[in-house]
């Protein structure tokens, strides 16, 4: 007896992966993006990421140190009448600490950097203590507009 193989239709041919395009040089955000909200709603802050919290705080700080120090350290340090060099026991009229203008150039940007960087790590800190708290209490509730 003849016994009869049963015919399957043919199968195509898996279709071919295409990929999308790359960007060159950008890779793709780990962070959401942005909710739109509408007009007067209130959205909370639960958390804020200390690694911002470190960069925009870091530049600030250098900005308002740069600008204070340029007032008070290094023009009357570039000038020669010092309010830090008073301080210190400089009587001879020398600039800052008594070292002429490399030592108050040194100075002012030690000043900024030095002052920005432990001002920053405060405000992580800060930041932080938010973090905690906003669990425990919900976050701070803000308006916002489109």
């Amino acid at each position: 007896m003849p016994t009869s193989v049963p015919v399957q239709a043919p199968v195509a041919p898996p279709a071919p992966v295409t990929q999308t395009p790359a960007y060159v040089g950008v890779q793709p955000s780990a962070a959401p993006l942005p909710v739109r909200l509408a007009r007067g709603s209130l959205a909370t802050i639960r958390q804020v990421s200390a690694a911002s919290v470190f960069k925009v705080t870091f530049v600030i700080y250098c900005l308002l140190f740069g600008f204070f120090g340029c007032l008070f350290v290094l023009l009357p340090g570039l000038f020669g009448s010092s309010l830090l060099g008073s301080l210190a026991g400089d009587r001879d009229g020398l600039s800052v600490l008594g070292g002429g203008m490399v030592a108050t150039l040194v100075f002012y940007v030690l000043l900024v950097v030095v002052g920005a960087f432990v001002q920053s790590i405060v405000t992580v800190i800060a930041a932080l203590i938010y973090n905690v708290a906003a669990s425990w209490v919900g976050g701070i509730r803000v308006e916002l507009e489109s």
